[in-house]
């Protein structure tokens, strides 16, 4: 028996909704038409589709006008009659469809895998994109073989018993906490799920602001927690990382100009760092690279947060006709991305020059850059500010202003904090 079909199920399920069209809103958006292997039931199931689509009856008549010159490729009428005479029962649709699908996975994995090795073979593709093209194909058969499921039960059990839970102290008010009590206050801490953006115009503190908010979800959190730093190098990273915990100014940490008390604290501390659920990656340049190495890292060790420094220089495989709608397609997918994975996307991103002519040179949402796609995919927007970057006599230098300007399920609000960029560190007041 030939594993990759099941030509009895595919039947069965063919049979019991033309006899019974309400079961086709049972596996619509589950099964689809290249889920079927046997060419005739393809064209039938197409077919039945498009009749749903037309709020049209699904009986022998209908189907043989829907399938048209098709009718004798797909069987014929003499077919369409076998189908309903026998089929069982609509009880199983669900069993069946899922049979179905399985094989279909089946049968994309092994061309997937066939076409991976040929690519090798032959050599004219560099290794990692063919590997990051066999990990997207991998993905989608994992995301195509979810059920959906509208039913409240469930849902309201798990919404009451995380409120109860939360009201005995229990468990934290917040799924993930990003270190800040101030924060997670106003927000609920990091709410999976959900896309975060941290914007700011340059020089504001925006990436020494997300480093020390990933430091604190991994460390103080005890989340887990993957970086990508697509602008700054490790070693970059690593001088910031090692300031900011050390509290020893970068400039010497980037001189090495350190006596032996400072360069043993430096030591220990960055070595330390491999002791926690703590990823840094600094060549993933690409956003189908980048959602590969997040599915992979959820499958095998677990993930909580991901950073993305920053959205502008994301790269995509694609081309776009404008830069709107490359941005509002990376938005787009890493908002996708956050839900099915059931993770926190935080992700930077730089705002337009409109704050400059302003005598307020706070930001507001309007100034997000490049795509207003951004603010809408977005479930928290959060600007970084330095007042004394524009008014350095009348401002105070270590202050700095996290401004939460969207929070779709928090409050906004000002959150004022310490910031020391000697160290690139923020601290709260």
């Amino acid at each position: 028996m030939d594993r990759r079909f099941n030509l009895k199920a595919e039947a069965e399920i063919l049979g019991a909704v033309i006899k019974e069209n309400k079961l086709i809103h049972e596996i619509y958006d589950f099964l689809l038409p290249e889920d079927f292997y046997d060419k005739k039931n393809k064209l039938i199931y197409t077919s039945i589709r498009q009749l749903q689509e037309k709020n049209s009856p699904i009986t022998v008549v209908t189907l043989t006008e829907a399938l048209k010159d098709s009718l004798a490729e797909a069987g014929g009428i003499s077919y369409l009659s076998e189908l309903i005479a026998t089929s069982l029962s609509g009880e199983h649709v669900k069993t069946y469809s899922e049979i179905i699908k399985d094989k279909a996975n089946l049968r994309r994995f092994i061309s997937c895998s066939n076409n991976a090795t040929k690519e090798a073979h032959d050599g004219n593709k560099p290794i990692g994109e063919i590997i990051s093209d066999f990990e997207n194909t991998i993905n989608l058969i994992k995301a195509g073989g979810k059920r959906h499921s509208g039913d409240l039960k469930e849902g309201i059990d798990n919404f009451l018993g995380d409120m109860e839970a939360v009201r005995k102290g229990e468990k934290a008010l917040c799924s993930i906490s990003s270190g800040f009590k101030t924060l997670d206050h106003i927000l609920g801490g990091f709410e999976r799920q959900e896309l975060m953006i941290i914007a700011g115009r340059p020089s504001m503190g925006k990436s020494a602001v997300s480093m020390n908010l990933a430091l604190s979800a991994a460390i103080g959190g005890k989340s887990k927690v993957a970086y990508f730093s697509i602008e700054m190098s490790k070693k970059q990273c690593f001088q910031r990382i090692a300031a900011a915990l050390c509290k020893i100014s970068m400039n010497k940490i980037k001189r090495s100009i350190l006596n032996e008390e400072e360069f043993s604290r430096v030591k220990s501390t960055i070595e330390k760092l491999s002791t926690y659920n703590f990823k840094l990656y600094d060549s993933v340049v690409y956003l189908e690279d980048i959602k590969s190495e997040c599915y992979r890292l959820k499958e095998s060790e677990g993930l909580d947060v991901v950073f993305i420094d920053y959205l502008q220089i994301i790269g995509l495989q694609t081309s776009f006709q404008n830069r709107n709608l490359e941005v509002a397609n990376i938005s787009s997918q890493l908002k996708r991305m956050a839900k099915e994975l059931d993770i926190t996307v935080i992700c930077l991103s730089q705002i337009n020059r409109a704050t400059e002519t302003r005598i307020d040179k706070r930001p507001i949402l309007a100034d997000l850059r490049d795509s207003g796609a951004i603010e809408q995919d977005a479930d928290t927007v959060m600007f970084v500010y330095r007042h004394a970057y524009y008014e350095p006599t009348e401002a105070k230098e270590d202050e700095l202003e996290l401004l939460i300007a969207k929070a779709r399920q928090g409050e906004t609000g000002v959150i004022p904090m310490k910031w020391s960029g000697a160290y690139q560190k923020i601290e709260e007041k």
